[in-house]
């Protein structure tokens, strides 16, 4: 898919084929008649066939044959071409789906087509014969399936993330990890999971840790799973393949470090190799998990795991992995100032909306004040508390620095402060 970005296709969205015929026979193949090149809910784009790197002014449709003479024994053809998915979509359209069959004069079996089993194009051969080729002597094929953006069911959410964990000089300014988290859940008619897209992209990171993000996955069943890492231009980086029984471990970043750009002309100047959050233009690198469920039937909707499923992080320097886990005083960590002293918080942290973090090092209570009483009513007062922030306590000024004081000057006072949070921001 050209530009993937980890969001199922949409109208107008370009798909670009690549195919290639092999001849493994002894002698030339004549007469080779293609079909299926050109799937349903698609229209060819004019002028983007080509045979073996030539351009052809063969006009492609549905359902159309390309024939080509021959092919000598032991050659290859490739053709390639581009197609966008139509403006008028079937309600019941779930995939768009490529089959291509090919003939030739010296056969009476049809050839259907096998995908990259790189997994490329983000689909992971599951093994099955397709029904045009059932019960043949030709190699197990299974022709490519992209899921369309109008059978998804979407979530999203911001992933805060304290990577001390009981550390008595924490200081609790939630901005050590700072994920964007999207799922697109790929649905039949009646809610059953045919697949799942998840993309993480990192918008913050703290100064000092080095962390490796990792995604644990509960499903039921058998399912190929694949992790696409762009760069951010979009190009891809890496690819891994894998496959797993009723839950899978992928590994999303091995360096946070890597994920984000070291540098901007935003970044905290003192050290934090992190990127603001209205700075789109600087975003971290973007990973893509695509997983296909062998059993739809058996990852119904209702019920399966939610997003930010469970994400969490490996802190190299201190060799704890730090999980999601919510108001538990086993497990999470202690407060050794200010208004929590001595009692436990989230290190993980879910929010529904944008959330804006707090500059490095200042506390979360300070930089939202409503925090505090969120916590103590354990999760039941103040629920929209992230919406009501101290701008002061959030935003730097244009030099880059933070102010760390408890000057608390208005920000409309401030030459710095006022025009930069008026430009940058505003809340939901």
């Amino acid at each position: 898919q050209h530009g993937y970005r980890g969001i199922p296709l949409s109208a107008g969205d370009a798909i670009q084929y690549a195919v290639t015929i092999h001849s493994t026979g002894s002698d030339a193949a004549t007469s080779i008649d293609i079909q299926g090149l050109i799937p349903p809910h698609t229209e060819f784009v004019a002028g983007s066939l080509s045979i073996d790197g030539v351009p052809s002014t063969e006009t492609l449709a549905e359902g159309a044959t390309l024939s080509l003479s021959s092919l000598a024994a032991g050659a290859s053809v490739v053709l390639q071409f581009e197609v966008t998915v139509a403006a008028d979509l079937p309600a019941d359209a779930v995939w768009i789906e490529s089959a291509v069959v090919m003939d030739y004069a010296e056969s009476s079996t049809a050839e259907v087509s096998d995908n990259d089993p790189s997994g490329h194009c983000g689909i992971v051969d599951n093994g099955l014969d397709h029904a045009s080729d059932e019960g043949s002597d030709t190699d197990d094929d299974d022709p490519t399936l992209l899921p369309l953006l109008q059978a998804t069911v979407y979530e999203s959410c911001i992933l805060a993330f304290e990577d001390l964990q009981n550390a008595g000089w924490c200081d609790w300014d939630m901005n050590d990890i700072v994920l964007d988290i999207k799922s697109y859940y790929v649905v039949n008619q009646i809610d059953e999971i045919e697949s799942l897209v998840v993309t993480y992209q990192l918008l913050a990171r703290g100064a000092g840790y080095e962390s490796r993000m990792n995604l644990n996955l509960p499903f039921s069943g058998d399912a190929e799973w694949q992790r696409i890492y762009l760069d951010q231009a979009g190009e891809m980086e890496a690819n891994t393949l894998g496959s797993a029984t009723d839950s899978a471990t992928v590994v999303l970043w091995e360096s946070s470090k890597d994920a984000l750009p070291p540098y901007t002309g935003l970044k905290y100047q003192w050290g934090a190799a992190r990127t603001e959050r209205f700075d789109s233009s600087a975003a971290g690198k973007l990973a893509v998990v695509n997983v296909y469920f062998d059993s739809a039937a058996s990852n119904p909707l209702e019920g399966f795991s939610e997003s930010p499923h469970d994400t969490w992080a490996w802190i190299a320097n201190t060799q704890q992995s730090i999980h999601r886990l919510m108001y538990n005083p086993s497990s999470s960590q202690t407060v050794y100032e200010g208004p929590f002293f001595g009692e436990s918080l989230p290190f993980v942290a879910k929010f529904d909306s944008d959330f804006v973090w707090p500059h490095e090092g200042h506390a979360i209570w300070l930089s939202h004040p409503d925090y505090v009483d969120f916590i103590k009513s354990s999760g039941t007062a103040n629920l929209g508390w992230m919406e009501t922030f101290n701008k002061w306590r959030v935003w730097h000024d244009d030099a880059g620095m933070t102010h760390r004081g408890d000057d608390l000057t208005s920000v409309s006072q401030s030459v710095h402060y006022s025009n930069y949070v008026e430009t940058h921001y505003s809340p939901l």
